[in-house]
């Protein structure tokens, strides 16, 4: 099936047109992406501005605090805050945003499909689901970004990576003979390398409950999100999936939800296993992530977008929400 056949109705000049309220709404798609650039600059503008933003030490917890990491165990550790932030952005937007697009271009094929007429009312405009979720993400970052900068907190790694750190920037210093935390030295050590002191809350919890676990709970709690997944990747021949049962959708959907959720949680325990967090951090940013995924689902904008074929098919059959009951639909699918 051609492109215009899947995004557009045929006309009876022979052509095809988008029809109203959809593929050609440019300019909600105009809003949608004028305010993610904008957030997106709140984002990167806070993440890289650490040294400019971030405020000092108040207290040093002293070098004999034996929650911190000791250098034999920094040593065998694997952190490398380069990248580890990469690796997140990769995992906690990129794989979830190419899957919501999916899930976008499924439904707009579908919807597309169950209507007839260019002028047909009820069709939804389902860009907001990409684009909610990436404003959803760069605000919450810039709130734990705030957060970071705000707090001040030492990674469980920080007491001996500053010495290190004033050893390298510092002529003549020596760590074994003067290092000491004091709140002086870890001052010092800021003004060189704030990474760390950024420990409170995670990033990586915060993100990665804030992506992939908000993903998960969309494909859970708004089920036009899988219904166009599948009609997607099924090339629109997806009759037997509609014609399931309501509970094996709802089974689907949770297999979806388990998988993301411990994929989130499995990041955010992997940052108290390197020692870049303590655990109070990472439950802290784990927190912060399922708000941000709790008020992504709660958006209107995507929620009641309503199922396959919009308003009209609720219209047609009242039974009929999210696919459950196709008889009609196949038909004019």
């Amino acid at each position: 099936m051609g492109l215009h056949n899947r995004c557009c109705i045929a006309t009876s000049g022979g052509s095809y047109k988008c029809p109203k309220g959809h593929c050609g709404c440019t300019s909600t798609w105009t809003v949608v992406i004028v305010v993610y650039c904008i957030s997106s600059m709140f984002f990167f503008g806070m993440s890289s501005l650490p040294q400019l933003l971030a405020a000092d030490p108040a207290h040093s917890p002293g070098l004999d605090y034996s929650t911190y990491w000791s250098p034999e165990e920094v040593s065998s550790g694997v952190f490398d805050g380069r990248v580890s932030a990469l690796a997140v952005m990769v995992y906690t937007i990129g794989v979830p945003l190419i899957m919501l697009g999916v899930s976008t271009c499924g439904a707009q094929a579908k919807d597309v499909a169950l209507h007839t007429t260019v002028d047909a009312e009820g069709i939804p405009f389902r860009g907001w689901l990409p684009g909610i979720f990436l404003i959803n993400y760069c605000w919450s970052g810039v709130v734990m970004f705030t957060l970071k900068y705000y707090t001040v907190q030492l990674r469980p790694i920080g007491l001996t990576k500053c010495g290190d750190v004033l050893e390298h920037h510092v002529k003549g210093f020596n760590r074994t003979l003067e290092y000491t935390a004091s709140l002086a030295q870890l001052k010092q050590c800021r003004s060189f390398d704030p990474e760390y002191f950024l420990g409170f809350p995670s990033g990586h919890a915060s993100m990665a409950f804030s992506g992939v676990f908000g993903t998960g709970l969309l494909f859970y709690v708004v089920p036009w999100v899988l219904d166009g997944f599948i009609n997607a990747i099924c090339c629109c021949d997806n009759k037997s999936y509609l014609t399931m049962h309501n509970y094996v959708k709802t089974g689907l959907r949770t297999v979806v939800l388990f998988i993301a959720t411990m994929g989130a949680s499995l990041i955010a325990a992997s940052r108290v296993m390197d020692g870049s967090h303590f655990p109070v951090q990472v439950t802290a940013g784990s927190l912060l992530g399922v708000c941000a995924a709790l008020l992504l689902v709660s958006s209107s904008l995507i929620r009641d977008s309503g199922p396959l074929g919009g308003s009209a098919m609720k219209k047609n059959d009242s039974t009929n929400r999210y696919g459950n009951k196709e008889v009609n639909v196949v038909e004019m699918a």
